[in-house]
């Protein structure tokens, strides 16, 4: 009688249930921005549009947009510019009399930096290449002007300068084939 409860014990060990094999692990999300993982092709099809919160990268093929926007640090705002518009700065400079730093890329863009910050572009008649997503640029006629923003005319010592919204600028002239000379946006430098 003895060797049955041994033979219980042995009985159910060997009924013991398996575990279920382990699930795979799940990979964290990826949570790094599609401008510092992209390749060089990605790179290639990527453009740069002034915006009146900072500037936008557009992803030309797929339709992706980023905002840079005005508070970035000054170091991710120079770096993304540069990657765009795939060239570095011409000049980097502080302006004592404006209290900001600025730099300026092949192109004619000159973003303006103050306590670190990106708080501000500016475009002239030489960057005729860039434009706002709606296609607005130095160059553009009075009435491409009207037909992408709302501009308000303002008395201004600069020329004839208008205001849309957080977007600013100046036309060479006050007739209907005047055309943009000037764009910026946030906080700039403008000798008034």
């Amino acid at each position: 009688m003895r060797a049955a409860p041994a033979l219980l014990v042995l009985l159910a060990a060997g009924c013991r249930e398996q575990a279920a094999p382990a699930a795979p692990p799940v990979p964290a999300p990826n949570n790094v921005s599609a401008v510092q993982v992209a390749t060089p092709a990605e790179m290639a099809a990527t453009r740069l549009a002034l915006d009146p919160e900072g500037v936008r990268l557009f992803h030309t093929v797929s339709g992706a947009s980023r905002l840079i926007a005005f508070g970035t640090t000054r170091t991710e705002a120079q770096r993304a510019i540069s990657a765009a518009s795939k060239a570095e700065p011409l000049e980097q400079e502080d302006s004592p009399d404006c209290g900001a730093a600025f730099a300026r890329w092949p192109g004619g863009l000159q973003a303006w930096f103050r306590d670190g910050k990106f708080s501000g572009w500016s475009v002239g008649p030489d960057s005729v290449a860039l434009s706002t997503a709606g296609g607005l640029h130095p160059g553009s006629t009075r009435a491409e002007l009207d037909a992408a923003v709302r501009a308000t005319r303002v008395p201004s010592t600069l020329g004839v300068e208008f205001s849309a919204g957080a977007l600013g600028g100046l036309l060479d002239g006050t007739g209907p084939t005047a055309r943009v000379s000037q764009l910026w946006a946030g906080t700039t430098c403008l000798a008034r």
